[in-house]
């Protein structure tokens, strides 16, 4: 388990408070956990896939992309369609096209337990903020140089890399206001 706070601990843990109440009431949703004493908490993914590796029988969470790069074994999980599947990338993307990320171009739920028969239940997105206002224009208009670029011309990269590209309408939604987001994954 991760020892130290995660976007991923926080992602698991809605997926879990989305299916158990227990879950919900006991723990709630957080990016970190005081693990009990016969949990091994580990800081770090990389921590995470070398323990798993290295124990015996041993179950813990990390990206998707740390379980091919790593050859791990990954699960099969029950989605909320009553469907066992598998995590991949076309898995990720029926999440995210089931989400109100898709439908009204709203970024504020979170892409866990999404209907849809191939769905992967424990899907998350990956975020880029950058602030309104900013003491140095000049150092910050490279990034946002970037992250233009990366939504033209990122797809191959994010693909290579076990990330679903949003689609067009999503991502378009995305830029306008307040939001930069060049991908999302799972």
């Amino acid at each position: 388990m991760r020892g130290d706070g995660s976007g991923t601990t926080y992602n698991f843990a809605d997926y879990l408070a989305k299916l158990s109440p227990t879950w919900k009431a006991k723990y709630g949703v957080k990016t970190s956990f005081d693990w009990p004493a016969t949990f091994v908490a580990v800081k770090g993914s990389d921590a995470v896939v070398k323990t798993v590796r290295d124990t015996a029988g041993a179950i813990g969470y990390v990206d998707h992309g740390y379980v091919k790069d790593n050859k791990l074994t990954a699960v099969q999980l029950k989605n909320l369609d009553g469907e066992f599947v598998n995590p991949s990338i076309g898995a990720f993307r029926a999440a995210l096209s089931s989400s109100e990320w898709a439908s009204t171009g709203s970024f504020t739920s979170t892409l866990t337990n999404k209907a849809g028969k191939a769905t992967w239940p424990i899907t998350m997105g990956t975020f880029a903020l950058v602030p309104k206002v900013v003491d140095q224009p000049a150092q910050t208009l490279p990034a946002l140089r970037f992250f233009v670029w990366a939504f033209l011309n990122g797809d191959a990269l994010v693909q290579e890399n076990n990330f679903v590209r949003l689609p067009r309408s999503c991502a378009s939604r995305g830029v306008q206001g307040d939001h930069v987001r060049p991908g999302q994954g799972g």
